[in-house]
């Protein structure tokens, strides 16, 4: 067979045509692929490339008639301004960072779509970072953006040895947000929850619904977050006459794990004791507590009542829990908040930062009763009132 006036076999004749097709493909591609440029808009718009760049660039002293035929051309020929080049003249990169703990955890969803949702309404994009719970690579990613990739960025996290680094935040000239960590003695944008009103609404509740006996399942005490709802529980049984002894305060962390291991060691440790009233969890292992007092054969809210903070669930087909009531943190907010605030200081310079305090609230579910006793008067004169931030789902 003869295929362009070569010999060759009949599957030879078929790898010749497709190579050929092939390479008509990318042809055709590369030619209807080719990026227009800037003096091909100017010369079809009929107008010099400096005034489509200052189009381009948002700048005054263009004509309204001439933008409209700009813009329409630019449309055209599927024009897109290069964005080194752009960000060379505008000193911007119209790009926010965002530096998390873990971006698989699901924990962060929230936080996560309210940034997203604040910054889709200006014209900029999100650079996000994984410090996967690593001080060291977080710095590294703070001194990363710090260094003219972004227009600002966002920091996420709170634990206590991160203080140390504060000060590179501080030097950069880069816009930064900080969201969870208190920085109240630092000129820099924060965005905190109200972690002792917190525990505080929680514990209010427990002893509204005849709890005199709480036990407290600490978080990860290396975060800040974590002693923060420690010393609000301690706090808040004080403010409320209710004893603890150094045993109802448990070590743990945000792992369903934690949870488990702290409430099978205080009942190991407890046996033959009455049970408490109650626990309150300071992280998101209320779960891995409920799995343990199951293990033990008690149940929840009949044995005893349990709270945790936030809504982090437990995946499982072969165990089902009782929804958990739960403080939840305003986490969407905490994201929306974060993004609005950052970008406002890019666009206007703000000497003084913004500091900005967010408050949570008790989602009442199925392991505390469905109806609340209402709040003693003096609860009530108390702002956000005890009340308000309780909610049944």
């Amino acid at each position: 067979m003869k295929y362009n006036g070569i010999i060759c076999t009949k599957s030879g004749l078929i790898i010749a045509i497709v190579c050929d097709i092939l390479l008509l493909d990318v042809k055709r591609f590369t030619w209807r692929d080719k990026m227009s440029t800037i003096q091909e808009v100017a010369k079809a718009a009929g107008v010099s490339p400096a005034l489509v760049s200052r189009v381009i660039n948002g700048k005054e002293g263009v004509s309204a008639e001439a933008r409209e035929r700009i813009l329409e051309k630019m449309k055209a020929l599927d024009y897109h301004p290069n964005p080194i080049a752009r960000s060379l003249v505008t000193k911007r990169t119209n790009v926010i960072g965002v530096i998390l703990d873990n971006l698989c955890d699901p924990f962060l969803t929230e936080l996560i779509h309210g940034i997203e949702d604040e910054i889709n309404l200006f014209d900029y994009d999100i650079f996000f970072c994984d410090s996967r719970d690593n001080l060291i690579s977080k710095k590294r990613s703070i001194n990363f953006l710090s260094q003219g990739r972004v227009d600002g960025f966002i920091v996420y996290g709170s634990n206590l040895e991160e203080q140390t680094f504060v000060e590179s935040m501080l030097a950069s000239t880069c816009p930064v947000v900080v969201v969870e960590h208190t920085l109240e003695k630092y000129n820099i944008n924060n965005i905190t929850v109200d972690n002792f009103f917190g525990s505080r609404i929680a514990v209010n509740y427990l002893m509204r619904c005849g709890c005199r006996k709480i036990c407290h399942v600490t978080g990860n005490l290396e975060v800040k977050a974590a002693v923060e709802r420690r010393d609000g529980f301690l706090a808040a049984m004080k403010e409320f006459g209710l004893p603890v002894l150094e045993e109802d305060v448990i070590k743990g962390d945000f792992t369903f794990d934690g949870g488990y291991q702290a409430v099978a060691a205080y009942l190991c440790k407890n046996h033959g004791k009455p049970l408490p009233d109650a626990f309150y969890f300071g992280g998101g292992s209320a779960y891995g507590g409920m799995m343990a007092l199951e293990d033990y054969g008690f149940c929840s809210p009949e044995d005893v009542m349990i709270i945790g903070y936030d809504n982090s669930g437990y995946n499982d087909n072969y165990r089902k829990f009782r929804q958990a009531t739960y403080v939840q943190q305003p986490l969407y907010e905490m994201g929306r908040q974060a993004a609005n605030i950052l970008i406002d200081d890019i666009q206007n310079h703000h000497k003084e930062k913004k500091h900005v305090t967010l408050y949570p609230k008790l989602i009442v579910r199925e392991t505390t009763p469905i109806k609340y006793p209402k709040a003693e008067a003096e609860d009530q004169d108390k702002e956000p009132s005890a009340d308000s931030s309780i909610l049944n789902e």
